[in-house]
């Protein structure tokens, strides 16, 4: 008699563990992806280290928002043998819903191929899907054909941080917008925005081009680490329209990065569409060439143009500064210009800014060219400035990774009335997915102190606003009362403070049975630079006091009494 016993299926399963936390049974790519396939949003799938190396023969298809944990960097090495290695195609639950695609804890091995370690998105995607990258280690991928180790199509947000690259003989990464769509899918690049993807920590081991991108891309590139071991011209190529009918970059910011060419190599940094923010970078021992370079815009403009727009593409907006060569600041210059177009398209004090090195912060009273640096107070001595010129300022010093959560360092503009306006604030520092927070704050109850009770004109309530978590409002939030015919609205500012306080004072005509906030507005933001959406308070003040609102009460007289005595006739 053959006795069959029952055992729970998922022993015998590649993928075990219940949602959301799995394992694969082993690294390879069969148990991997029956773990993929097995898994919803927001799981995390555990690889782990087994004999140390994998072979994958397949690509991994990525399409929900998961974690894929490897057991670290040095422990298991993924040599990626299908062209490519890791696809990661956001279906549309995970671009709504913000559901991250993390990968860590990998090294990735071309073998001196050809292939790709990981590819985000594909040519036609919308929306802004999140991936979190990072605490990996690329390598040999040899071939300089191709589109890099690191390349990702159309719009994503996020960051890649903490990876190592070495060993390449191609772009580490590449940024390719979306060709189909070319400008259409998004305006013109808005600086300092977290709808971005971020490079920041990684370091480059770079014998070929780091970075190249085009096709209407963007990205920020920041406190990176380059080691350098031969001439790289460019070591940083943004692409400006092309006579293939490849649109250019959108934009990037390229900023706090170290370079370390210590064979005594160059590294030009290419900047040839879009606005560019290139600033506060530093190389030793070579030559650091920052180049406005506006060779690729040969084809008719009209490939390219949005909206019918035929100078988007060029560089504009643009600023360059505190670059330093061995300590030497390194202007920037214009490089090569060629075609019908590209002649008079791009100027120094038109369409981008150096740092002004004559200009004398504290004593000069006009800025007309350039960028000027220093204090707050400093450039309130400016009274005429040239429409366009900046103004850097650093009241503690440069901005950096010791106080990036909160960053010092700040880029004015001048304006047509000689007036110096905000135009620029570095994106803080980690990103919020560095740090694990990429919650926004929300408004959790609307209160008083105010008693319980009915008021009337020229009466003052306050009206107290909680948050979630200590946030910073950018200028004044405005709390509108329902308060009958008209609405009442007081303001606030709060700043590193989990609540507001406001006063409203009753105005006649105002009524209400029970006082309640209405709406809250304004530009609100967490330490991590997570901005509110949702101002709707959780618990609202009608649900905390009873504040009654009537103005139309009848005035009291003011009677006054006083004992007296009565005396002689009848009293009935």
């Amino acid at each position: 008699m053959l006795l069959v016993l029952a055992m729970p299926a998922f022993l015998y399963a590649a993928c075990g563990g219940p949602s959301p936390n799995l394992v694969a049974a082993s690294h390879s790519y069969s148990d991997v992806n029956d773990c993929v396939v097995a898994s919803t949003y927001d799981d995390t799938i555990t690889v782990p280290a087994g004999d140390g190396s994998e072979t994958w023969a397949s690509t991994l298809v990525i399409s929900k928002g998961v974690r894929l944990k490897g057991p670290g960097s040095g422990s298991l090495t993924i040599y990626t043998n299908a062209s490519l290695g890791i696809s990661l195609t956001p279906d549309a639950t995970s671009v709504t819903n913000g559901h991250v695609f993390e990968i860590d804890g990998f090294t990735f091995d071309g073998g001196s191929s050809d292939d790709v370690a990981i590819q985000l998105g594909s040519a036609g995607q919308t929306g802004y899907p999140v991936v979190n990258f990072h605490d990996n280690i690329i390598q040999n991928y040899a071939s300089a054909s191709g589109y890099g180790s690191f390349r990702y199509n159309g719009p994503w947000k996020g960051v890649v941080y903490n990876n190592t690259w070495t060993g390449n003989a191609k772009h580490c990464f590449r940024h390719l917008g979306d060709q189909a769509a070319q400008w259409n899918w998004a305006d013109f690049y808005t600086y300092a925005t977290s709808d971005v993807l971020f490079f920041e920590d990684n370091t480059f081991n770079a014998s070929f081009t780091v970075s190249s991108g085009g096709w209407s891309s963007r990205a920020v590139i920041r406190f990176n680490q380059y080691n350098i071991s031969t001439n790289l011209y460019p070591l940083v190529d943004e692409h400006g329209n092309q006579a293939s009918g490849v649109c250019a970059m959108m934009g990037y910011e390229f900023y706090k990065n170290t370079i370390n060419a210590s064979g005594g190599y160059t590294a030009r940094i290419a900047m040839r569409g879009g606005r560019v923010m290139q600033w506060g970078n530093e190389l030793t021992n070579g030559t650091y060439e920052p180049l406005v370079w506006n060779d690729d815009c040969e084809d008719e403009p009209g490939t390219c143009a949005r909206d019918g727009d035929t100078q988007t593409f060029f560089i504009q907006d643009s600023y360059h500064f505190r670059n330093l060569d061995d300590g030497t600041l390194r202007a920037t210059t214009e490089g090569f210009t060629g075609g019908s177009y590209c002649d008079s398209e791009i100027t120094e004090n038109a369409q981008w800014w150096n740092e002004n090195a004559t200009f004398t912060p504290g004593t000069d009273t006009t800025l007309a060219t350039g960028i000027g640096i220093g204090t707050a107070a400093q450039m309130a001595i400016v009274d005429t400035c040239t429409e366009g010129v900046g103004f850097w300022v650093t009241d503690e010093g440069e901005w950096d990774s010791t106080n990036g959560a909160t960053p010092d360092g700040r880029l004015y503009t001048c304006n047509a009335s000689n007036t110096f306006v905000l135009y620029y604030t570095p994106y803080t520092y980690p990103h919020p997915l560095q740090t694990g927070d990429i919650t926004a704050p929300t408004i959790t109850s609307v209160n008083t102190d105010t008693s319980s009770g009915t008021y009337t004109t020229d009466d003052v309530i306050d009206i107290d606003v909680y948050f979630s978590e200590v946030v910073t409002s950018d200028g004044n939030v405005t709390v509108t009362l329902e308060t009958g015919d008209t609405d009442r609205d007081c303001t606030f500012t709060v700043t590193a403070a989990s609540s507001g306080t406001c006063n409203y004072t009753v105005v006649d005509g105002d009524i209400s049975a029970d006082l309640e906030v209405k709406t809250i507005a304004g530009t609100i933001a967490d330490a991590s630079s997570n901005a509110m959406v949702d101002f709707a308070p959780t618990t609202n003040l009608a649900a905390n006091k009873d504040i009654v609102i009537q103005t139309d009460l009848a005035p009291q007289p003011p009677y006054s009494f006083s004992a007296g005595t009565c005396t002689g006739g009848t009293h009935q």
